[in-house]
């Protein structure tokens, strides 16, 4: 039988009945089992690591600081932008994908080096009509302060460019998408992975009129290169093996965006959103939770995936509304092996 476990609720922090809490359960390196809670925290472990995920903002209590032995690997999205609205009788771009930042564990246990309590903010998703960008998700008061930049949102009515964000949001009809950030945040940090890129361009004067798609963490960019469909995110698995585990909960796996552990995209993030167009269907999406682009007259845009930090699918306007969608919020994961 698998020792697995899932909690929601915050844990004790002490083993009174046991022998006296912590300190009589050293291990034979002498330090206690780490042990990490939350109002926000949903814990998941099975027999060899401990795996913390939060997807709402609230501070987390760590035990003691963090060890080598403790191989501690850090997973951070910033919130997708939110996809240009469906004025100006044109096509908007889509949002731009929440910044990635990746952290191995050569790294990661650097990152809190005492016990204490440590702020976590949570990137929200950028909202639609008025269109605005992803929200920072952010550790501070840490040893190393780490921020996953939200994604730019995408650009408006005809000629307004995307955003710039941890990924850039794809540009209106007549413009450019927005630069990409996220590999330049966290400045003096080393050891680290940072992802994110910027969104695409509209295709005007071609017609039938389509707007950009938004960036993603794995793909996008240059700003002139015209696609509509939203750019894919970076896929976990090759940089942090067995991180994104299909042996997650329900209530985790509904968390990061419900996305099911059998899909292909299971262990995407950051994935950038489409632009809206004037005809045709739904644009693609971006693998990582990001967005479709609506046709007007016809469909509306989607939005992001919450959890996944992706982009929200531009609008457009063509004898009739198809609006677009919000972007998806941002999320903290953090796995530690078992002592």
């Amino acid at each position: 039988m698998q020792n697995n476990w899932y909690r929601k609720e915050k844990p004790l922090l002490s083993m009174m009945g046991m022998g006296g809490g912590n300190a009589a359960r050293l291990t034979a390196g002498g330090l206690a089992p780490l042990e990490i809670t939350g109002a926000s925290v949903t814990s998941y472990s099975d027999s060899t690591h401990t795996w913390i995920v939060q997807t709402a903002s609230n501070p987390i209590t760590v035990s003691r600081g963090f060890d080598a032995v403790d191989e501690v690997e850090i997973l951070l999205v910033g919130g997708g932008g939110g996809g240009g609205p469906h004025v100006g009788g044109a096509a908007a771009g889509g949002g731009g994908a929440g910044g990635v930042v990746v952290v191995p564990k050569t790294k990661g246990p650097e990152i809190i080096t005492a016990p204490g309590t440590y702020p976590i903010s949570i990137g929200g998703g950028g909202s639609y009509n008025p269109s605005a960008s992803g929200g920072n998700t952010q550790i501070a008061s840490v040893a190393i302060p780490l921020l996953a930049r939200g994604g730019g949102r995408g650009g408006q009515n005809f000629d307004n460019p995307g955003l710039t964000g941890g990924s850039g949001g794809g540009g209106a009809a007549s413009s450019n998408g927005g630069p990409g950030t996220q590999p330049t945040e966290n400045p003096g940090v080393s050891g680290i992975n940072q992802y994110g890129n910027p969104g695409r361009r509209g295709n005007a004067p071609s017609e039938p009129y389509q707007a950009g798609g938004g960036g993603g963490a794995g793909q996008g960019g240059p700003i002139t290169s015209v696609v509509r469909g939203g750019a894919d995110g970076i896929a976990i698995s090759p940089l942090l093996p067995g991180f994104m585990t299909p042996s997650f909960p329900t209530p985790i796996i509904n968390d990061l965006g419900g996305i099911p552990n059998s899909s292909p995209e299971y262990v995407y993030f950051g994935g950038g959103a489409g632009g809206g167009a004037r005809g045709g269907g739904l644009s693609p999406y971006g693998l990582g939770g990001g967005g479709q682009g609506a046709a007007a007259p016809g469909p509306a845009g989607t939005a992001g995936k919450n959890g996944r930090g992706g982009g929200g699918g531009g609008g457009a306007e063509n004898g009739g509304q198809a609006p677009g969608a919000a972007g998806g919020s941002g999320c903290f994961i953090l796995r530690f092996k078992k002592l």
